[in-house]
């Protein structure tokens, strides 16, 4: 579709007025929606609360009822008196009057053993139980308690539970409980309430199980956390909550029972709500639509009214702005339309004129006489100024020109002119720029081939691009007389690895710098070759004399340790041999102690067996005691009012019979214990005795052993002595040759410290020096004088200073020996 100017008028103002009534519309039916919802979860909120505080009023109530029922005078005689059948028959018949007059479904007087003593229900009286309901121990507790919700098992309905204590003399004697349905409770409260044709109210336990909803089968037999929006709605607690339910959005109000904790849901289907909300969009729309379709005709007319004049004088700019100058514009109209046709007529005759002017001027300068101008003074206004604009196009291109040509002809001749500082505009500016861009470059040239000509290598000829042929050769050159500067100060630093490369085969000075470094390369590796053979040799020979060095230095002084150590297990072989002939004499001891110590329980067993026969004659003394004063109590009965006092008196000698009868049976059970842990006791000190004296036996063994193990660690001790002595000579011999392999490693060093000064490719040399070895203590610095010492004072016959305990303990030296 072409955007014309029809359709530009026609399509925005039908939009408009479309959008516009669309708009109106939908801010209508939000704000309806708005306002309905509002006022729909403001009822929902009202019912909701409203219906918890009347649940919570009526649980009050009745824990109240309950209360005053528990404190009544027949509640309390029938629990004092649980005996009172006639009292039990009144409260029963009470009972029913309060089951009738308040609708329960059972009212009961319960004992603290949870039995049944007067009921509502007759047959409840003496077989109901209720000593492992919950809240019949709240009660016990002192507490009017409510129970769950449960389902009754004579009506299936389900019922709720109430108790309270009875109290007499500030103690609890009993519970008074009813228990009533809680389909009244939903009849009363629930059930009224209605949201629209399909909203509804129910009511959740804690756990979430239905316990009043107008679908009955759900009650007690579903939970709201079965369906997906379960969980989320019991978390909720309080507030609105929104879910799909089969489909359709729903909103629920939700408000907390304090007393029981019970969830009370108000809701209502959304759909149902916004029915009429839905009907009213219905109707706007249809009249909307309606008063859209008579608007878009009116305008329709007018829009075609006002164009067409309009498509005629747009085909005649056209034709104009195409170049035909000799189209026409047929419009005879008296409003604004007219005088827009009668304006482009008028344009078209000036466009005419000023063509034949610019054809003139054109042709003037073909033929190349550039001071010819155009006549402005034929026309006005704009026109006027386009003929001045063309002669002051014609000025500005020739005094550029002019000035161009001029520089050109100086540069030509040698003569490098200042920059050009004229003020042009656009094309002529540039081309100035790049006049000048020729006079600084043709001035750079100039001064660095002096500062070459000075010997100063540091200048830089800047390319102009990348065809720059005369500046590229410059910094060639530059980089070239750089780079043999560059390798003459490196092989002055000692670097023979400067890479001399002959730019051509007439380039003589680098074939001579070239054929120099080769030689100075070849000395230098041959000299450090030398030097690192050297160096190495004598290192490794100072290596392996320190090794020896080490090695024999730790073998003596394990020798040493070794003997202190035999020395030390001789010590501690005579304090075992003196210690088993002290163990010997004790198990002797303990042996004879022993068999006494059997006797003394077998005396023992003898008197306990004594005890226990003159305990049985007590227990028959007792019995016949018993049986004496049985007889003198039936005798006083015989002899009625006469014989109280004798009777007493029998009652209390037979009292003392049966104590002294217990006291002699607890006896003789004390005794019978002893008398067999006696008797283990004797049995097991019997066993004791043989094997006392087969340990002495076998410590007397243990002391001959010691005694040759003594003999033997001492004849080891003597040979590693003689060890000792041929290990510290070895030491020695090791010292001289490490210290003189130490000297050669040292001059075979500064030679190769004076060579490092070169800097060489060698594929074999790493131009590292070989790490000097770690100078560490050596045992023969300071160990040697101790070991030395030690070993005249035992050629001498002297006996050692040092005690066993002194050399096998830990010391500052302890580190540089192996451990055996």
């Amino acid at each position: 579709m072409r955007w014309n100017v029809f359709n530009r008028f026609f399509i925005p103002t039908l939009s408009t007025i479309i959008i516009g009534a669309g708009v109106i519309m939908f801010v209508a039916y939000t704000s309806a929606r708005s306002a309905l919802q509002t006022e729909i979860t403001r009822e929902m909120e009202q019912a909701s609360e409203r219906l918890a505080g009347q649940i919570e009023e009526w649980l009050r109530n009745l824990q109240l009822d309950v209360l005053q029922q528990s404190e009544r005078n027949i509640t309390v005689n029938v629990l004092k008196n649980p005996n009172d059948w006639q009292g039990i028959q009144t409260a029963n018949l009470a009972l029913k009057r309060l089951k009738e007059r308040y609708q329960y479904v059972v009212a009961n007087i319960v004992n603290l053993d949870g039995m049944t003593l007067a009921s509502s229900t007759a047959e409840n009286v003496g077989t109901a139980r209720y000593d492992d309901r919950a809240y019949f121990q709240e009660s016990l507790a002192g507490k009017v308690a409510i129970s769950s919700v449960i389902r009754s098992r004579t009506t299936g309905e389900p019922v709720l539970a109430c108790s309270a204590p009875v109290l007499s003399e500030e103690r609890v004697i009993g519970v008074f409980l009813v228990s009533i349905s809680l389909n009244s409770v939903t009849d009363k409260f629930i059930a009224p309430i209605h949201i629209g044709e399909k909203g509804y109210a129910y009511m959740l336990e804690k756990d979430g199980t239905f316990i009043s909803h107008p679908e009955k089968e759900r009650i007690l037999d579903q939970k709201i956390t079965d369906f997906e929006f379960g969980q989320d709605l019991l978390a909720a607690h309080e507030g609105l909550f929104t879910y799909v339910w089969k489909g359709n959005p729903k909103q629920v109000y939700l408000s907390q029972v304090p007393l029981t904790g019970w969830t009370v849901a108000v809701g209502a289907d959304m759909n149902d709500m916004f029915s009429p909300v839905a009907h009213l969009r219905q109707t706007v729309f249809a009249l909307t639509l309606a008063m859209i379709g008579g608007v878009s005709l009116v305008i329709w007319l007018v829009a075609k009214n006002l164009t067409r004049p309009l498509v005629r004088g747009v085909a005649f700019a056209k034709a104009i702005a195409s170049g035909d100058i000799q189209a026409e514009l047929n419009v005879r109209r008296s409003d604004e339309i007219g005088e827009l046709a009668i304006a482009l007529g008028g344009m078209k005759s000036r466009i005419q004129e000023a063509l034949r002017e610019t054809e003139r001027l054109t042709r003037t300068i073909q033929a190349g006489t550039l001071h010819e101008r155009g006549s402005a003074a034929k026309f006005q206004g704009c026109w006027r100024d386009l003929i001045v604009g063309m002669n002051g196009m014609i000025d500005a291109f020739m005094d550029p020109f002019q000035v161009t040509a001029e520089s050109l002809k100086r540069i030509a001749r040698g003569d490098i002119p200042e920059r050009l500082t004229h003020q042009y505009a656009g094309d002529f500016n540039e081309i100035q720029e790049h006049v000048n861009g020729l006079i600084d470059a043709m001035n750079d040239i100039s001064a660095i081939a002096e500062q070459i000509a000075n010997g100063n290598l540091t200048v830089a000829a800047k390319e102009r691009s990348e065809q720059d042929r005369l500046m590229s050769a410059l910094n060639r050159m530059i980089a070239a007389l750089t780079d043999v500067v560059g390798m003459a100060e490196e092989i002055a630093a000692g670097n023979l690895t400067v890479d001399v490369r002959e730019r051509s085969e007439h380039d003589r000075l680098m074939i001579a710098l070239n054929a120099m470094v080769k030689r100075l390369h070849e000395i230098v590796i041959s000299v450090k070759a030398a030097a690192r053979n050297v160096a190495d040799g004598s290192m490794q020979m100072n290596l392996s004399a320190q090794e020896v060095a080490d090695g024999a230095s730790q073998q003596s002084a394990a020798a040493e340790q070794a003997s202190a150590s035999m020395e030390q297990m001789a010590s501690n072989i005579r304090q075992s041999a003196d210690n088993a002939i002290q163990t010997e004499k004790i198990a002797m001891k303990s042996a004879a102690d022993a068999q006494k110590s059997g006797e003394a329980v077998a005396q023992t067993v003898q008197a306990m067996q004594q005890i226990a026969k003159k305990i049985t004659i007590i227990e028959e003394i007792a019995q016949e005691t018993r049986l004496l004063s049985l007889n003198a109590t039936i005798e006083a009965a015989r002899a009625q009012e006469h014989g109280r006092g004798f009777a007493v008196v029998a009652a209390e000698v037979r009292a003392l019979a049966q104590r002294s009868h217990d006291a002699a049976e607890e006896i003789n059970e004390l005794t019978r214990s002893s008398l067999a842990v006696s008797s283990v006791a004797g049995e097991m000190l019997a066993q004791l005795v043989p094997d006392i004296r087969k340990t002495s036996e076998l410590v007397m063994e243990i002391t001959a052993a010691t005694s040759e193990q003594s003999s033997g660690s001492a004849q080891i001790n003597n040979a590693i002595q003689q060890l000792d002595h041929v290990i510290q000579q070895n030491t020695a011999t090791a010292e001289e040759m490490a210290s003189m392999a130490e000297q050669l490693t040292g001059q075979a060093r500064q030679l190769q410290i004076a060579m490092n000064y070169f800097k060489v490719n060698d594929e074999h040399w790493d131009g590292d020096l070989p790490e000097q070895p770690e100078e560490r203590p050596h045992p023969s610095d300071k160990m040697m004088k101790k070991i030395v010492a030690s070993q005249r004072e035992k050629s001498w016959g002297r006996p050692s200073q040092r005690s066993v305990s002194d050399l096998t303990e830990p010391d500052e030296y302890d580190d540089q020996f192996e451990r055996f």
